[in-house]
């Protein structure tokens, strides 16, 4: 936006993990500590779970603070992110009290659901979809917390009946499954946009970097268990002569890599490397070395960067056929579909891929046309500018 000629003023929590900025002295305030980002961060104590369970609800200081910010900067639309949890529903108050209209981008199903994923016990579950969560609780769906289920459940009943999103001028969802979702979750359809995720696909536009030959698989994402990676393991342990390598790029709780760890050394699969999160220079030194790109979600997921940052360094894709996830490629085009869960048919497709070096480098070129034509960032914040106009009501 900024090379477009816009000026962005970010906002934000105070953290130790924050790129320098100007605006920086006006973020919020954190609920605990400023190295505390993630639940498992955080000190243990009934002070720090109150302002956690504010910060699900509602946070006045939030709001103070954004108002401020909003009055030193005075942007002329607020672009909302993420709040869920970090800065609470007071931020879009907060615009709406500046006068400042407020457009939301969904990067999961947090308006629908009490995980955020519409997943249960490892199968996708819309049992609060379009009515009040209170499932959740009984299910204990939050982290399998009693307590975690409750706030969440009744944060998200407090922010419908407090109808904040109604204060929303409109909803950014970048896949069109999730767009159907927000519709039947109870969000009015002229208020919900469907503008894909961008990405830049790196080095000149032809040719794609070839897949290397009996090269590795990669795995870019939160390590958490909706992620399917127990079932990539088990995948990978069948691959026989395919075994080339399996690289898992990403971060998230610690409890999860363990778990990971120990299936890989009792699969006794050779290869398997856990990387931690990775960006820049080194995750692309990743993606250079696969010869194929697993996303083996049980959840519906919204349109991964890591499939189309696949596609953009010409690499097959090998994801599950669920949600939002086969909007990102044409089966048997720039990747294969395969059912959630399926250790034997993800092996196989693998397989495939890693086997058929011909028909690796057709997928890879054309998941690179693909994102040049369809998530190209001209394309997307060309849509996104005209959703900014129409809020300030000039128009499309």
């Amino acid at each position: 936006m900024r090379r477009r000629g816009h000026p962005v003023f970010p906002f934000s929590l105070r953290s130790t993990r924050n790129r320098p900025s100007e605006c920086s002295p006006w973020f919020a305030p954190p609920p605990d500590h400023e190295e505390a980002w993630y639940l498992h961060e955080h000190r243990l104590g009934l002070a720090t779970a109150f302002r956690l369970a504010r910060r699900a609800f509602y946070d006045p200081a939030v709001r103070s603070a954004a108002r401020a910010a909003i009055r030193r900067f005075r942007p002329q639309v607020s672009y909302v992110l993420h709040y869920q949890n970090k800065l609470s529903p007071a931020v879009i108050e907060a615009a709406v009290l500046e006068g400042v209209p407020v457009i939301l981008r969904l990067s999961d199903y947090h308006l629908s659901c009490a995980r955020a994923d519409h997943l249960r016990d490892d199968l996708p579950c819309d049992e609060c979809l379009g009515r009040l969560p209170w499932p959740a609780v009984r299910h204990r769906c939050v982290k399998s917390s009693l307590a975690a289920s409750l706030v969440r459940a009744g944060a998200m009943t407090a922010h419908r009946f407090t109808r904040v999103h109604r204060r929303v001028a409109a909803f950014v969802a970048p896949s069109r499954f999730m767009a159907q979702r927000l519709v039947a979750s109870g969000l009015p359809a002229e208020r919900v946009h469907h503008i894909p995720t961008f990405v830049q696909p790196p080095g000149p536009p032809d040719p794609p970097p070839p897949p290397p030959l009996g090269g590795r698989i990669l795995y870019a994402g939160r390590l958490s268990p909706e992620k399917g990676l127990g079932v990539l393991l088990e995948a990978y342990a069948r691959l026989g002569p395919f075994q080339g390598g399996l690289d898992l790029v990403g971060g998230g709780d610690p409890g999860e890599r363990q778990r990971l760890e120990e299936l890989a050394r009792r699969l006794g699969s050779p290869g398997v490397r856990f990387h931690g999160p990775l960006d820049g220079e080194a995750l692309a030194e990743r993606f250079r070395c696969a010869a194929a790109v697993a996303v083996p979600s049980l959840c519906y997921e919204n349109l991964p960067n890591a499939i189309l940052e696949a596609m953009a360094w010409g690499r097959p894709v090998v994801t599950s056929r669920l949600g939002s996830l086969p909007e990102a490629l044409d089966e048997g085009v720039e990747g294969i579909l395969v059912p959630p869960g399926d250790a034997g048919v993800l092996a196989a497709a693998l397989g495939t891929v890693l086997g058929t070096p011909g028909l690796a480098r057709r997928m890879g070129e054309a998941g690179r046309r693909r994102v040049r034509e369809r998530h190209s960032p001209e394309r997307h914040l060309e849509r996104l500018e005209a959703l900014f106009e129409a809020a300030l009501g000039r128009g499309v």
